[in-house]
């Protein structure tokens, strides 16, 4: 006989699955942004080619003067001057409310003119992940992080170090950032009071005699 309420064991069914469907939500991505810097018609574009949903990625800037384009792997390359001041290409991603994001990878290709740095440093807010000497034609860096779970904003800076010229150039080709972007589970507290407050229709419907279901009959 129905009571006019979920049995004991309908209302724990349902919270289970309203616990379940919130761990299941969960979407990764092994690429969260990726850059070649060419457009789809040729030339130059500053703009990612791929996204992970739950991220805000725009542009890339430098931190001293402005960007341009030279010749990249292939089509064009994002460039910028100024490193004899150490001067930093970067890239401000922002990761959605209610998500949270690991890195787990990054790639690119750089090149250093004769004149430009010939150190680099690789930082992700504030802590240094990659460095090295600068390569005189384009090279290949891909390695390996484990950062996260990050949230709010993240600030990514390839920082050039030592040019002798302010006139001198550093390329960045082919940026590839890799890991995975969650949504942040609600607290066990909050999907139970959420399921509860579901189920106060039935609740209100007992109480005067009125069951929501209809009478069986036999």
């Amino acid at each position: 006989m129905f009571t006019g309420i979920l049995p004991r064991r309908g209302l724990a069914a349902t919270v289970c699955g309203i616990c379940l469907g919130v761990a299941q939500s969960a979407t990764a991505s092994s690429v969260l942004a990726s850059f070649d810097f060419d457009a789809d018609a040729g030339g130059f574009a500053n703009g990612p080619d791929v996204v992970a949903a739950g991220l805000g990625v725009p542009g890339w800037y430098a931190a001293t003067g402005s960007v341009a384009d030279f010749a990249g792997v292939t089509g064009r390359a994002l460039a910028a001057r100024n490193f004899a001041a150490g001067n930093a290409l970067v890239l401000e991603i922002t990761v959605g409310s209610g998500f949270s994001a690991t890195i787990d990878g990054v790639a690119f290709d750089h090149v250093a003119s004769a004149s430009g740095p010939t150190q680099w440093t690789l930082s992700i807010n504030g802590t240094d992940v990659g460095g090295g000497t600068t390569p005189a034609t384009f090279e290949r860096y891909d390695d390996t992080l484990a950062l996260g779970p990050l949230s709010g904003a993240l600030r990514i800076e390839l920082r050039g170090l030592g040019a002798s010229s302010n006139n001198g150039t550093y390329r960045l080709d082919n940026f590839t950032l890799s890991g995975a972007v969650t949504p942040v589970p609600l607290a066990p507290a909050l999907v139970f009071a959420g399921s509860v407050t579901a189920l106060l229709p039935f609740a209100r419907r007992r109480r005067i005699g009125v069951s929501p279901f209809a009478p069986l009959v036999e």
